[in-house]
């Protein structure tokens, strides 16, 4: 059960208590008095010990104080079930946007790995050209570092895939395997 659940419950039975306190109480009881016998004196009944019955009756006359504490609960119990529409609301979102993170890293590390299989190709292709002709080396450089700035980003992407993917099994208590 959880935190809210039982903030719930506890305003509802302080509502309920704040009505019973303004019903009107009724008590019936009996005292008993032990008499000792006097010596000095000669009564009738000396020494018998007393029984008393008792009965009280209160009537709550100003019933505005428990009409505002039973309001007071009411209250409460409507506040709690916003922070539980709240907490609802934002771990929902939580997850639609750890979710939504986690697919586009994964697409991009699909896009970057296409990217580095051209970069790979256009590379052999200049490598193959400049040990033909031996022209052209500034070209094969650059396309190198082409190949490792498209490695980097999918070393980014990666990161930011697991990331999300923590971010779920936070959020679901569960392990979700990654793609």
């Amino acid at each position: 059960m959880s935190e809210l659940d039982r903030r719930a419950e506890a305003a509802l039975a302080q509502a309920e208590a704040a009505r019973k306190m303004g019903l009107p109480r009724f008590g019936l009881g009996l005292d008993y008095v032990v008499v000792d016998e006097r010596t000095d004196m000669d009564l009738p009944d000396n020494g018998r010990d007393a029984i008393m019955p008792m009965m009280t009756l209160s009537l709550p006359i100003y019933r505005n104080k428990y009409r505002s504490a039973v309001e007071e609960a009411q209250e409460m119990n409507r506040a709690i079930e916003a922070m539980r529409v709240q907490t609802d609301n934002e771990l929902h979102n939580a997850y639609e946007t750890s979710y939504f993170e986690a697919h586009k890293a994964a697409l991009n590390v699909q896009l970057m790995d296409q990217q580095i299989a051209i970069a790979t190709q256009a590379l052999d292709l200049l490598l193959s050209a400049y040990s033909n002709s031996g022209k052209e080396l500034e070209e094969v450089l650059r396309m190198q570092e082409q190949v490792l700035t498209f490695r980097s980003m999918r070393l980014a992407e990666l990161r930011m895939h697991h990331t999300a993917v923590a971010k779920l099994d936070h959020l679901t208590a569960k392990r979700i395997i990654a793609p």
